[in-house]
This record gives C-alpha cells, structure tokens and sequence, in this order.
C-alpha cells in the first residue's frame, strides 16, 4: 500500500485533528488537519520541526520514552499530555496523542493529536487519588479493578492485570530534590495510566506499589519506567522495577465473593512488610483468590451455625474498684486468631453479619443471666456502621429487647476508618437516644482519633493499650496520653485505660484522672463474666455498680483533674 494511503488510513482511523509522521529522529516528515488549536503554524510549515514543538517540555521524556519502545506493528494512547500551546489563562492545554508504527515502514511513526477540550474523555472518573501520581487510590483500584473482573468476559481482549514493586522508590528520590521526586513519581503514574483500560484503571496501592488493569500485553512498561527513572536520577543508577502481570479471568470470577477476593488480594499486595510481593504471584494469584473465597465460606457458615463463642472481661471502676462492665470478645473454635480473623472478615468486606450475630448473642446472654446488675459492651466495626441494612437489624434488635438495652454498650473500633462523618454520628445517636452508651476503642491508635473526637458524640473513649504500656518511657507518649484525657474531660467525655497490667500503672492513670481500667491486673477474658481476686480466685458474679440517675451504671463521687466531672458510661 503506497504510504499517503497509509497515511490518510491512520488519519481516518484516529478521527484526530492532526495527523503527523516522524521519521527516526522524531522529525516531522508529513503534517496534516487543523493547527489552530494545537499550533501557532499551518500543518504545511511543521515539515522539518520536532515533534516536541507541539508538546509542553514537561511532557518531553514522556513521548520519548513511549515512542523508543513503540514495537513494529504496535501502537499506544490516547496518552494525554500538555501541549505546547497555551489557553486563554496561559497555562497549557491538554491533549491526546496516539501513535502507531506501521510494518511497512519500522522507521516511522504515525502520529496523532487532539485537542481534549474537543474530545470526549474516556473511561470513568471516580475515586479517590494519590495527589502525586493522580491513580486511583489503592482501595479505589482496587474496587475498579475488581469491577473489571466482574465483567471480563464482556471486553475483548479480555483484561489483566500487572502489579509493582518499585523497592527502591524512596532511595532514588533520595538523591533528587523534591521537584524532581514528585515528577518521578507522577511520569509513573502517566506511563501506567497509557495501558491502563480508559486511561483509569490504574492505581498506587502504597507509596512503592502500583497496579494497572489493561487489555493485551503492557508493552514495554517495566522497561519505560527504569528508562525514564535513569533519566531522572543523577546517579544513573535508576529504579529497581519487579511486576507479576495476572489474569483477571477464572472460574467463578463474577461472583460477589470471588470479587471480594481478587479486591482482597490486590489489598495484601500492598503490604510493605513483605519484601517482594510479586514473587510467584502470576502463578499464585488465581490460587490465591480462591482461599480467599474458601475462608470466606467458612466465616459465613460460622454466622450461620453460630460456631464462635464469648469470652468476658471486665471494666473496673478505679475509685471503687467495682465492675462497670465486661466486654465480650469472640473466641472462634480450631485455633483461629480471633484478631486476624476479625481482620480478614472486615478487609473482605464482611464483618457487618458478624457483628449483628454478637449484638444477638449478648442479648441472649443478658436474657438469660440470673445478674441484674450484668452489663456488657461490644464491638462494632467501623465497616459495619456504615452499612444501613446493618443498623436497621441492630436498631430492630433494641426495640425487641427494650427492657436490656440500658445494660449494653457498643465499641465503635477504628480497625476501619470511617468516611462519612456526620451520617456516623446520626447513627451513633440514634443508639445513644434508645439507651445504649457508646465508645470509640483504641482512641489514639489511628491517625483520625481526634477527628472523630470532633465530630461523633459519644459517652467515652477507650484509650489504646499501647499509651499504657509506655507508661513513663516517653516524654511524648505521656504528653499525648495527658492531652487524651484533657480533650475527653473537656466535653464531658469518660475514658477507659486499655492493658492495665500493674498496679504502677493503675496509679499512674489514676493521677491521671481516667475514671475506669481494663487489662490484666483485673482479669483475663474468660468464658464466664467473673474477676480474679489479687489472689487469683474467681468471683463468681460482677460486684454491683452503682446506678445513675439515668439508668446506667457508674462510679460514684469520682473527680476529674482536668477539671470537670465526665458524662457517666
């Protein structure tokens, strides 16, 4: 086929507003559409310029890099990219280029540009972002992804996936100045979002871990990233790239929980404490999706059979040296870790089943008991309260036990971050007005604890064991476990000490001024509601505590040192 045939076909292909052909120097040899929009020239005078006149210079090393591994027959874009010419606010506008290297003739590249604010942007736009490399967030990957391989037997050819390790990440942007390390970081981001399906499936799932789904093979993706990087780096000595490219499609893959799965083994791919997460995992993975889906199975026939059991610790009054309450802990049977289970149940997104069985079981229990003054909390995964058909079942379960929800108290744990704030806290109140107290656990464990100190009201806050333990060892540590307790008096809000294990540091939170303690030195979780004596003999009953005016049980005549007497649990 005579070239200007090939030409004109690419041309008609692309449906562009410019159609270049660059010759191995990246000069151009044959321009044609409309420049208005894309250049201060007719096509006719863009003869003998680079390509790179039409392109900001921020996106130079960008098309080269894809343009040198640009295959004989292959082709890449739309890759968007700044050009050269300016919007009315003088920054540069964007645009799409694709380009294509045809069989005959390997030594030229055919070319094409559009302007986007006269294009349709492909592929969709939602999800949280990383700031730097503008991919999906890795739990928002995660979810597309996942969605992908729900629907891959409907794209063709059909989709999969390549995951990242890039170890050295932080060493190489080490030795750049911050400027540098940033656009390091947002090319890769660029170079994934070329193959990436719709310029958007691809994401950064921790600060040295990508993914991307794609269709076909990535050409040339590892190889683009290490050129690019060596570029960049000063040292020459560039970024270590690692990858395990995996097929999204496998049997069952369309289920509800096999897609649970593949999001959950995307998620475990950006744990940094593995050291190189891709090693076997193209052969593993599809094996690796499917335990998942196996224990799974078997947590939800645990729900179902009501195969775990309860375990009691309790709360102490530090004034009295009273029971408040106990907690209730779930012990699963056949040795499984109840935190590393209580872990996957929420990472695979079903612990809300979970928690409504405990609420079920302990208002079994208190039905039961012959202990009027037994009270009991549990916890309740962040996950779960965000879920509304799960605070329509425990809203259901109050109003069917209105006569025990006075002697119940929830945990709301931070295993889970919470999102949408102030719905959280409708929720929360509407428990709190039926009766029910509510806590945030393991205050001060997560970076948003004082954000939710904020914005829920709650009645207290269980502070995380590892302030306790730290007791006295560090100046900063016992700074923060005092502003906790200042911030939480200030409102009116209890506080409980997590992991007290002696009677130094039962002293020292009493001085402190936190009204209730948990841990040890009262008692391990048993599987009946009773306390140890200092002797080690079990009491076989909670010494009372005494109610309050509202109803619920608390120390009495206690004094705050922050000044004021906090709200009763």
């Amino acid at each position: 086929m005579p070239r200007t045939d090939t030409r004109f076909l690419s041309f008609a292909f692309a449906g562009a507003d410019l159609l270049l052909d660059l010759d191995a120097k990246g000069t151009v040899t044959f321009a044609l559409g409309a420049t208005a929009n894309l250049a201060d020239v007719p096509d006719h005078q863009l003869v003998g310029q680079s390509w790179t006149a039409l392109i900001d210079p921020d996106d130079h090393i960008l098309l080269a890099a894809l343009f040198e591994s640009l295959g004989t027959g292959a082709r890449f874009g739309p890759v968007q990219v700044r050009l050269a010419v300016k919007r009315a606010d003088g920054t540069p506008a964007s645009g799409f280029v694709r380009a294509c290297r045809l069989p005959v003739d390997e030594d030229r590249i055919a070319c094409t540009l559009t302007r986007l604010d006269m294009a349709v942007e492909e592929g969709p736009q939602d999800g949280a972002r990383d700031k730097v490399s503008q991919l999906l967030e890795g739990e928002a990957f995660a979810d597309m992804a996942a969605d992908l391989a729900r629907r891959v037997d409907t794209l063709d050819p059909p989709a999969s996936m390549t995951l990242i390790d890039l170890p050295n990440l932080a060493a190489v942007q080490g030795r750049l100045s911050e400027v540098a390390g940033e656009q390091l970081v947002r090319m890769i981001g660029r170079f994934m979002s070329v193959v990436a399906i719709g310029g958007q499936a691809a994401g950064r799932l921790s600060p040295t871990r990508f993914g991307v789904v794609h269709q076909g093979p990535p050409t040339g993706l590892s190889s683009q990233i290490t050129a690019f990087s060596r570029r960049i780096d000063p040292s020459g000595q560039g970024l270590t790239v690692r990858h395990a490219d995996v097929a999204l499609a496998s049997e069952g893959s369309a289920g509800v929980d096999a897609v649970r799965a593949i999001r959950y083994v995307i998620n475990s791919f950006a744990d940094e404490s593995v050291d190189d997460p891709t090693k076997d995992l193209a052969t593993s993975f599809e094996s690796k999706v499917h335990e998942t889906a196996t224990t799974m199975a078997w947590f939800k026939e645990v729900i179902r059979a009501g195969d775990f059991d309860l375990a009691f610790q309790p709360v102490v009054m530090i004034e009295s040296g009273l029971v408040h309450h106990f907690e209730i802990l779930a012990r699963f049977r056949g040795g499984k870790s109840p935190f590393e289970t209580i872990q996957f149940a929420e990472q695979v997104g079903i612990i809300d089943g979970f928690d409504h069985a405990v609420c079920e079981r302990a208002f079994e229990y208190l039905r039961n008991a012959n202990d009027s003054a037994l009270s009991l909390s549990i916890n309740i995964s962040g996950l779960s309260l965000q879920n509304p058909m799960f605070v329509t079942r425990v809203l259901r379960l109050l109003e069917t036990n209105q006569d025990l929800k006075r002697r119940m108290e929830f945990e709301i744990t931070e295993s889970s971050r919470l999102s949408d704030l102030p719905a959280v806290d409708k929720i929360i109140q509407a428990f709190r007005e039926r009766g029910v107290r509510v806590s945030l656990d393991d205050f001060g464990s997560g970076a948003a604890s004082f954000q939710y100190l904020q914005a829920l009201t709650v009645d207290c806050v269980k502070i995380d064991g590892a302030y306790i333990r730290r007791l006295g060892k560090s100046h900063r540590d016992d700074a923060m476990l005092r502003g906790i307790v200042s911030l939480s008096h200030d409102p009116g809000i209890g506080t409980v000490a997590e992991m007290v294990e002696t009677e130094e540091q039962l002293r020292a939170i009493k001085a402190l001024g936190i009204e209730w303690a948990q841990g040890w030195l009262y008692g391990k979780a048993t599987g009946e509601p009773v306390i140890l004596n200092r002797a080690g003999q079990p009491i076989p009953r909670p010494l009372p505590a005494k109610p309050g005016a509202n109803g619920h049980a608390r120390p009495s005549g206690r004094i705050s040192r922050a000044g004021a007497t906090p709200k009763p649990l």
